[in-house]
């Protein structure tokens, strides 16, 4: 599993690079206060007035000026004027002085990255500022202090002095620093994953852009919101938001703003494999950045297309642009993007099994990402350096670069990078037959992969199970494992019908086991191999023929005659037609292999045929043979007949009353095999209700109408458990127990308990209006759910009954029995699962008796 920084794919731009980038080029909300160049004139002035001042606040000024004047060109010499402004000031107890010094001692610290005493320096100039109700000269040191906290990536420290500053700027009414400061603020919480905060401050930076019509302005607070649900994986909403401003951009012709609003539209299509569109709003950005020589957005651009043809596999051309995108990025010298590049260029090389390459450049990028203490590239490049020896079974070498990678992934809370890292040392341990260590290893990976819905992650994991099962002679398991590596590369390609199809195929599969489910399946298989060969074969041609008219466009623009260009049209034509001839003879060798393999499996199904119809000539024989005893079969035709429907409904009855207590796979299991096993089953949603006082009132009731009370409560709940497939376990005088997720596992367990259970609390509230208005006594009830893992099975061999066993049993239990009456009481494990679904209201920690105090909470719809 390789990594590009943050994410586990090529054609997947590391997004906190992407936002620092592009907003870096927009705003310029971090000015500096020394801006103007060094002016020899103002020097020399300041020098002859200095000479004729005495030791007082006068001079202090002076020297401050004459250190704001060298701030730019010469950052030695304007700390030199700073310090004896500093050594003045305090000599006399000037403070707006003492302030201005550290003020500038602390922008001269900034110029020679010394950041860490910049801040210090710039703090106790704010302090002074502050005091003095110099807000201007505040706001100034703030944006330094901000640009420091910057350069040192401490993103909770430069949140901190942004919010600062943006009440001064509003009590200044400085408009566009407040957008500015929106913008940067709602950037960082983007980054931090924080998006609705995030989105609050863009939006609020287009509504101030509005009011004051500033074009240039609202396309900008478009271009952040769209990125923000980039971000969010909103491909939808970004996409609207990044088309908003592109044509605004058109509008007021900003080329700049424009080339990145494609390049913005290309990566949205991009993600939603839609690699046509997505490769022409590429060539569309690159078009403009090179009209307007942004030797960065060139670079950037190069970067979308290589990754593009990296998806599609044609790694010469992955490699060409990245590598062009390589080499402008070292002359432009920006190490974050420079390292990002080198590991894009050696994904490629790796891909291309050039593995002397690959981690030549892997380790360049680990190099230039240690400089600048950039831990996310860090820990992507151990990784890649990791799966690369590990793919050259050099598995010591790997796993000290894995370990690494996973160190760093695990301090930063990164789940994505720790399934990868995850993934690859359970592979390594399978190798090195440490199969419970490779266990361990990958069911970590797939839990993170499913907690981060990263599919391609969940794939391999389950491929690396199935090798696992299979070393240690689980087939079965090692056949569940295949079949779901096959589930998700279905969705992967997100093929919708087709994947529908084999899951169908597959689940029928998992039940019956036999040999047709298994024949059908490799069918579908060859169909969608098929389709997906030529859907590729097709998208090839496709970005080949962009490509052709992208690079004679180039050679036509140019070119300086008519003959030229006329030769050069000709040139496109040919190489456009073998492109088509090729992509022909391509299509016709795919479907020939396809039809060829149909035949095949025509052929052999034939003969399957042959063989039924010589068993049914057999049976035919068999049939003849009996023919003579016809007439002794008929004279106990009547009996048979007449024996056989009773006990046909005989069975039914029986099978009825079984079902009617066992779930129907337990009942064909006893039925068949005489026993039932126990099975274990990791995640199920367990229900518990009890009637209030049920005791008390029991007292006031007679016998016949305590139990018609109950039996219509219950049966009531059995009906809303049959509506919802929960599987009801059992009942114990007043106390009901229902479980979802069994005996056939699912993933909508939780949310179908919490339905009936609602569904319960209504019918209960129902009911007591009623009884309350024939003035009859009424049962109030309490309801508790926990999800969990339990054992679930045939208890005693007479009178037996399905039950279910484990501490999860337990915890449902504490849940209903600490809830309150006419409520819904959830534990956290269950709110985990539901609370997209419903409202919770979190009660906080509650004792639970045996249990401790445990977070609980109220459920509803």
């Amino acid at each position: 599993m390789n990594i590009l920084f943050c994410f586990h794919d090529l054609n997947l731009l590391p997004k906190t690079m992407k936002l620092f980038s592009l907003l870096s080029t927009i705003f310029l909300f971090i000015g500096c206060q020394f801006s103007f160049a060094q002016d020899q004139h103002l020097i020399d002035s300041l020098q002859n007035s200095l000479n004729k001042t005495g030791e007082d606040s006068s001079k202090a000024d002076i020297l401050y000026a004459l250190s704001r004047a060298y701030s730019t060109n010469n950052p030695a010499q304007s700390m030199t004027f700073a310090n004896q402004c500093l050594s003045l000031s305090e000599k006399i107890g000037y403070t707006r002085g003492i302030g201005n010094a550290n003020n500038a001692n602390g922008y001269g610290n900034m110029q020679t990255g010394n950041y860490n005493k910049a801040i210090e320096q710039l703090k106790i100039a704010l302090n002074i500022r502050l005091q003095l109700g110099d807000k201007p000269g505040s706001i100034k040191t703030y944006r330094n202090i901000i640009a420091s906290y910057k350069k040192l990536n401490n993103a909770e420290e430069t949140l901190k002095y942004y919010l600062a500053v943006i009440k001064l700027l509003e009590e200044t009414g400085d408009l566009q620093g407040i957008i500015d400061g929106y913008n940067e603020i709602g950037n960082i919480y983007t980054i931090r994953g924080d998006y609705e905060e995030g989105l609050t401050y863009f939006f609020s930076s287009l509504k101030i852009n509005e009011e004051i019509g500033d074009k240039f302005g609202i396309a900008n607070s478009y271009l952040n919101i769209g990125l923000n649900y980039e971000n969010q994986k909103n491909y939808l909403e970004a996409l609207k938001n990044h088309s908003t401003a592109l044509k605004i951009r058109e509008e007021i012709n900003d080329k700049n703003g424009m080339a990145y609003a494609y390049y913005n539209i290309g990566y949205i299509k991009e993600q939603q494999g839609n690699y046509i569109e997505g490769l022409k709003n590429y060539f569309s950005a690159l078009k403009i950045m090179e009209e307007i020589n942004n030797r960065e957005g060139i670079a950037d651009s190069y970067i979308g297309i290589g990754n593009i043809y990296q998806a599609q596999r044609n790694f010469s051309e992955a490699l060409k642009n990245f590598l062009s995108a390589l080499k402008i990025r070292e002359e432009l010298g920006d190490p974050f993007k420079i390292a990002e590049a080198y590991n894009a260029v050696g994904i490629v090389y790796d891909a291309q099994k050039n593995f002397p390459e690959a981690l030549r450049h892997y380790t360049t990028s680990l190099n230039i990402n240690q400089e600048i203490g950039y831990k996310n590239g860090i820990a992507s490049a151990y990784n890649n350096i990791g799966e690369l020896y590990k793919n050259e079974n050099n598995y010591t070498e790997a796993l000290k670069n894995l370990t690494q990678s996973l160190k760093l992934h695990e301090e930063r809370g990164d789940k994505n990078g720790m399934a990868a890292c995850y993934i690859n040392i359970g592979y390594i341990s399978t190798q090195e037959k440490k199969y419970n260590e490779a266990s361990q290893y990958l069911n970590k990976a797939l839990s993170f992969s499913k907690e981060t819905g990263n599919m391609p992650y969940i794939k391999q994991t389950y491929d690396y199970m199935t090798t696992l099962d299979s070393i240690q002679g689980n087939f079965d398991q090692a056949l569940v494992h295949f079949r779901l590596s096959v589930i998700y590369q279905d969705s992967i390609i997100n093929i919708q019908n087709a994947k529908q199809i084999v899951q169908q195929q597959m689940q029928y599969d998992f039940d019956k086991k036999d040999a047709i489910a298994k024949q059908t399946f490799q069918r579908q298989q060859d169909s969608l191999k098929y389709e997906n060969a030529k859907r590729e074969l097709f998208l090839q041609k496709e970005m080949q023929l962009k490509s052709i008219t992208y690079e004679y466009e180039k050679k036509q623009a140019a070119a300086k005659s008519e003959k030229e260009r006329q030769q050069l049209r000709y040139e496109e034509a040919l190489k456009r037609k073998q492109v088509e001839y090729e992509y022909k003879q391509k299509q016709l060798a795919i479907e020939t292999e396809f039809r060829a393999k149909q035949a095949a499996q025509k052929a052999k199904q034939e003969k399957k045929d042959a063989l039924t119809r010589q068993e049914i000539e057999r049976q035919k024989i068999v049939r003849n043979a009996l023919m003579g005893g016809l007439a002794l079969v008929l004279v106990f035709a009547g009996i048979f007949f007449t024996q056989r429907n009773k006990i046909q409904k005989g069975k039914k009855r029986s099978d009825e009353l079984l079902l009617n207590i066992l779930p129907e796979e337990v009942a064909e299991e006893l039925k068949e095999k005489g026993s039932a096993a126990a099975k274990h089953f990791d995640e199920v949603t367990v229900l518990f209700t009890d009637f209030k006082g049920f005791t008390q009132l029991s007292e006031l009731l007679t016998p016949t109408e305590l139990v018609a009370e109950i039996n219509h409560c219950f049966s009531a709940f059995d009906h809303i458990m049959q509506k919802h497939q929960v599987e009801k376990i059992k009942t114990i005088g007043d106390a009901y127990m229902a479980v979802g997720g069994i005996p056939t596992p699912n993933k909508t367990h939780a949310m179908d308990v919490v339905n009936a259970a609602l569904d319960i609390q209504q019918f209960m509230l129902d009911h007591k209006e009623k009884m309350e208005a024939a003035g009859k006594l009424y049962f109030e009830i309490r309801i508790g759910i926990h999800t969990g893992p339990v054992v679930a099975g045939i208890v005693g061999v007479k009178k037996f009954a399905y039950d279910i066993w484990g501490d999860t049993v337990n915890t449902a239990s504490r849940m209903e029995s600490s809830g309150e009456v006419g409520s819904v009481n959830i534990s956290e494990s269950t709110y985990a699962l539901v609370r997209d679904q419903f409202t919770c209201t979190h009660r906080g920690k509650i004792q639970a008796k045996g249990k401790g105090e445990i977070d609980m909470y109220f459920v509803s719809r």
